[in-house]
């Protein structure tokens, strides 16, 4: 009799045999004898797992990554098959977008470039990362250039001084724009005219002797302001006796009596009045007249002031007299002054012994080495010019040069000498 205890597998089979149990063979030796042989068999039934699993979406367990229910055999240590029943659920990664805009030279959260930004923000209930997605974008800082020019007095986007300005403006809820201004200012034109007309003239349609002041546009669009000093030529007079013998004509007057003629002064272009008396006498014929000189000129060779009396043969034998008044338009000017303020001779002064056929223009004063140290457009006769000082402060002793320019009976004069300034 033979005696086997063994186990074995679910699903498997010992001598035929695939249940648990005691189980009595009797088999013929090879002798022909009964053999008997008790099986004890034990079955192990498989083993059953269940296992129910949650993982975040960034992990694995058992290398699966997706929810699902899985089924996985494994030989257990007995060498049988244990089976598992995965129940896996795989939480998906809590993720939020974030799109924010920001301006050049800004930040947010550390960042200051445009980009995508991804942070851990913390965890879900599940214990799972949270995420925030950062879209970012940086918007660029604008800048253009103007620049401007405008008239004196005048105002640009609240400037009125020329200079360079940086102005930063906000539009639209966008990003800074900047603006560089370069502004230049256009100065006032200032004119000065000195003008003569004849009484019956006009000048720019003005009349009468004054100051005038005229705004005008000038070719850049600006103020241009002149200030006009008017005067009026004053008539030339003058007057011619005649006397003749018997017979004779002047001026196409060949009777007795006192003419007034009005004619056109070739030196002014004005009226000139001229008056002429004419008498008849057996003997001679007298004529007077009133002249003027100015500077080194001559008058019938007379270069001095006074009465002159000249007398001529006619034609018709009558003696023929001639009175002269002529008056020398002289100027003076000492050649020495000194400006130490005694009160006596202080200053560079100009004299005339007829200042009102003398218009003064200008005076230039230079010392020897031709510097200037004394100009003036606006001069008076007999008034104080330079007062001896150079740059404000005292000249220096010694000669100096002048140069005197004045119109004298219409004509441009310029008189130049020197003088001597001591202390």
């Amino acid at each position: 009799m033979q005696r086997i205890d063994t186990t074995v597998c679910a699903g498997y089979a010992v001598e035929g045999y695939s249940q648990t149990g005691t189980y009595r063979d009797t088999f013929k030796t090879r002798y022909g004898c009964d053999s008997v042989r008790i099986l004890q068999l034990t079955l192990r039934p498989p083993i059953f797992g269940f296992v129910q699993k949650s993982i975040c979406a960034s992990g694995s367990f058992e290398g699966y990554t997706k929810t699902g229910n899985y089924r996985d055999t494994f030989t257990s240590k007995f060498g049988c098959d244990s089976i598992r029943f995965l129940q896996l659920t795989v939480y998906p990664v809590a993720q939020s977008t974030l799109s924010m805009s920001i301006c050049e030279g800004n930040s947010f959260e550390g960042h200051s470039a445009s980009g995508t930004y991804i942070k851990l923000a913390g965890q879900t209930t599940f214990g799972c990362d949270s995420l925030r997605i950062l879209h970012l974008e940086v918007g660029k800082t604008k800048n253009h250039a103007l620049s401007q020019t405008i008239c004196e007095g005048e105002v640009f986007e609240g400037h009125r001084k020329a200079g360079t300005y940086r102005d930063t403006f906000k539009i639209d809820n966008s990003c800074d724009s900047i603006r560089v201004l370069q502004l230049q200012i256009l100065k006032k034109d200032t004119v000065r005219v000195t003008a003569a007309i004849c009484p019956t003239e006009t000048f720019e349609q003005y009349r009468f002797p004054g100051q005038y002041t005229d705004v005008f546009k000038n070719r850049q669009g600006c103020d241009s302001v002149r200030f006009l000093t008017l005067t009026h030529v004053p008539p030339r007079y003058s007057r011619i006796a005649a006397s003749f013998c018997k017979k004779g004509s002047i001026e196409g007057y060949n009777k007795a009596g006192v003419y007034t003629d009005t004619l056109k002064s070739l030196v002014t272009g004005c009226d000139s009045i001229r008056t002429i008396a004419i008498r008849f006498e057996n003997v001679y014929q007298e004529e007077e007249i009133w002249a003027a000189l100015c500077g080194q000129e001559a008058y019938e060779a007379y270069t001095e002031s006074g009465i002159y009396r000249d007398t001529f043969q006619r034609e018709n034998e009558c003696d023929s007299i001639r009175i002269l008044h002529l008056k020398n338009l002289s100027l003076y000017i000492p050649n020495v002054f000194s400006p130490n303020d005694d009160g006596r001779n202080d200053h560079f002064v100009i004299f005339a012994n007829d200042a009102d056929l003398i218009k003064p223009e200008e005076v230039s004063i230079y010392d020897r080495w031709g510097s200037s140290v004394y100009h003036s457009k606006t001069v008076s006769l007999s008034t104080k010019l330079w007062d001896g000082t150079a740059q404000n402060r005292p000249a220096p002793e010694g000669v100096y040069v002048y140069f005197f320019k004045f119109k004298c009976q219409g004509s441009l004069k310029i008189l130049k000498g020197d003088i001597t300034l001591i202390r």
